[in-house]
């Protein structure tokens, strides 16, 4: 698959494992990528994976969490990084 340049900058594209690294393939889509790329992964993935792989995720952006949550259909309350949120949050959100 051809994702966007910037979508995987610090990794070797061509050395991703699908299956390995499904979820942080998933969240960095998600939080960086364009449409196109995430067509890509819902081809490839297919949306039950996508579903049961994105509510594992531990950590998301807002924006990101809403648009799973929106796009698949599951309430925000089902994710994990909805329930394990830091105690503390960042001090300065940006």
């Amino acid at each position: 698959m051809e994702f966007s340049k910037n979508l995987f900058w610090d990794t070797d594209s061509s050395r991703l494992d699908f299956d390995l690294n499904v979820r942080s393939i998933i969240a960095r889509v998600v939080e960086w990528g364009t449409m196109e790329d995430w067509y890509m992964i819902l081809d490839y993935f297919g949306i039950n994976r996508l579903r049961q792989e994105s509510v594992e995720i531990r950590s998301l952006e807002p924006k990101a969490h809403s648009f799973l949550s929106a796009v698949l259909d599951i309430p925000l309350e089902n994710f994990r990084c909805y329930k394990e949120q830091q105690s503390y949050p960042e001090l300065y959100h940006f």
